[in-house]
């Protein structure tokens, strides 16, 4: 299986934590089951849908600088955490955020899957509006 097919079906069973979370505490609020539905794989959505867009920025290196930052303070401040060689202690920004680069896999399946809830989202709220 592929690295995205992967990523997508763990997002998926991963966004069953939160429509499950919203059917529990919303099932005894007398709305239609369309209705329900469509708030449980709403939220579902926006939470996977988020951190995959979360996931696509970090990608293009929006955290670089911070997490470099707060990675050299630690190292100054907390010794027990610097970097056990020489070598690694002297990195500089360009070649960590070169290193981070080729370490970053696609957000994909992570979008599609709640690309997946949000659609099935509308398609509840399309069904209550029906019924």
């Amino acid at each position: 299986m592929k690295r995205t097919q992967k990523s997508f079906w763990i997002s998926l069973a991963v966004g069953l934590l939160p429509v499950l979370a919203v059917w529990y505490f919303n099932a005894s609020s007398g709305r239609s089951l369309a209705h329900l539905l469509c708030d449980c794989f709403f939220v579902a959505g926006v939470l996977v849908a988020g951190s995959g867009g979360l996931l696509f920025v970090r990608n293009q290196g929006m955290f670089d600088l911070m997490s470099f930052g707060v990675m050299m303070v630690l190292h100054i401040h907390w010794p027990w955490t610097a970097p056990r060689t020489a070598e690694q202690g002297k990195e500089t920004f360009a070649a960590y955020r070169e290193r981070k680069r080729e370490e970053r896999r696609s957000p994909a399946g992570v979008l599609w899957a709640g690309a997946v809830y949000l659609a099935l989202s509308v398609l509840m709220l399309v069904l209550s509006r029906l019924g």
